[in-house]
């Protein structure tokens, strides 16, 4: 219902004023949270025309290129969010979603550490560079900061699930599955944490000496 209100109120500001970057900017916000990611774009690249230099509009175009599965586009609008403001940590985040979800998790890796540079407390950031330093194959630097995340957030479902994954790829067993039931106690319904939990106990079972 809020949606539909906003989305009334930005298409009676464009009735008035096609041009406007507001409208358009705020509307495709709307769009995209009902993922209608199309109508998102157009009225994201509408409110770039008549502000090119708003690194919002560059940011919310980002998003929705990387849902729509065009992550060279997403990529190029992360980096020109960041060569409009270099100090903000966003840009650098969402360039570090978009070159994870392009299958680059060591070079997400560079870009979480950057946005961390500039706000060392993100969540997100610490929890995504823990996710890529999983991906790209260096699973104990990824506890390390999978279990900062916890410290602060100690029923984060999603740090749970992945640091079991890495705990499990360093060979201990026993850890991941303790934070998998966890998990799990949490989001008892979370076919991916279930389907983990078959597999580690599978590779437990079979990494163990024979008597």
């Amino acid at each position: 219902r809020s949606f539909e209100s906003m989305e009334s109120i930005c298409l009676d500001a464009l009735r008035k004023n096609p041009s406007s970057w507001l409208a358009n900017n705020n509307l495709g916000d709307v769009y995209m949270k009902q993922r209608r990611l199309e109508d998102a774009v157009a009225h994201f690249e509408r409110a770039l025309a008549s502000g090119p230099t708003y690194i919002e509009t560059h940011l919310n175009l980002a998003i929705a290129e990387m849902n729509r599965g065009n992550f060279d586009r997403a990529i190029g609008h992360a980096r020109r969010a960041i060569e409009l403001r270099p100090q903000n940590m966003l840009g650098y985040h969402t360039l570090g979603d978009a070159t994870l979800r392009a299958g680059r998790p060591a070079e997400a890796a560079d870009w979480y550490r950057e946005a961390l540079k500039r706000e060392p407390d993100f969540f997100k950031a610490q929890l995504n560079l823990a996710i890529a330093l999983t991906q790209s194959g260096r699973p104990e630097e990824a506890v390390e900061w999978f279990e900062l995340v916890l410290r602060d957030r100690p029923d984060s479902v999603t740090a749970l699930g992945n640091l079991a994954i890495a705990l499990a790829e360093r060979g201990r067993f026993e850890e991941a599955l303790g934070h998998l039931e966890k998990a799990l106690r949490l989001d008892p319904d979370n076919a991916t944490l279930q389907q983990n939990l078959v597999l580690v106990r599978q590779r437990a079972e079979s990494a163990a000496p024979t008597p």
